[in-house]
């Protein structure tokens, strides 16, 4: 991958190399500028690109353990740890599941302002903190209520729960 920044007007561009046998592989279809003898453009009229989906069960495994995470954080002061866990946790679980909402694909919290409805904004604003102990555990609170709403909408039927992790957590979290 090649990032190209260029001036007047100022405009960056990413420039990915890939073999024949790589572009099978592809999230999306790009806007092709040049090729030899029809090689990229036979490929996307054989093949499809498919965006990975979002695994419900890898964040349900996750989730519980990375909240205790950060209350502990919280609980030991290290504010802005936690807050480096609130945009993980936007940007790889409620990002995505918020996309799914919304039928668009689960690419973190990218075009969020222009893709979720004003009350789904107003609930992720809320994951939003400051440095300090209040803010941060009303933010930790607000995640998990997100992340619940979401999960339990969302997952499909194979999906299984980790209800012991998540009152344990839930028990604790309230003790902060």
């Amino acid at each position: 991958m090649l990032i190209v920044l260029y001036e007047n007007a100022l405009l960056h561009v990413d420039i990915k190399f890939l073999t024949p046998d790589e572009f099978h592989h592809r999230v999306e279809d790009p806007t092709i500028l040049w090729e030899r003898d029809q090689v990229l453009t036979s490929i996307i009229e054989q093949s499809t690109a498919q965006y990975p989906p979002f695994d419900f069960q890898w964040a349900e495994d996750r989730f519980w353990i990375w909240t205790h995470y950060a209350a502990l954080k919280v609980g030991r002061g290290e504010f802005f740890e936690a807050i480096d866990f609130l945009a993980f946790v936007r940007n790889a679980v409620l990002g995505p599941m918020l996309h799914l909402k919304n039928a668009s694909l689960p690419r973190g919290v990218r075009r969020a302002e222009t893709t979720f409805g004003p009350p789904e904004l107003t609930r992720l604003r809320k994951t939003v903190s400051m440095p300090d102990r209040p803010t941060l555990l009303s933010s930790l609170w607000e995640v998990t209520y997100l992340y619940e709403s979401l999960r339990d909408v969302l997952a499909p039927d194979t999906f299984q729960k980790n209800s012991a992790a998540q009152l344990a957590v839930t028990r604790y979290l309230a003790s902060l």
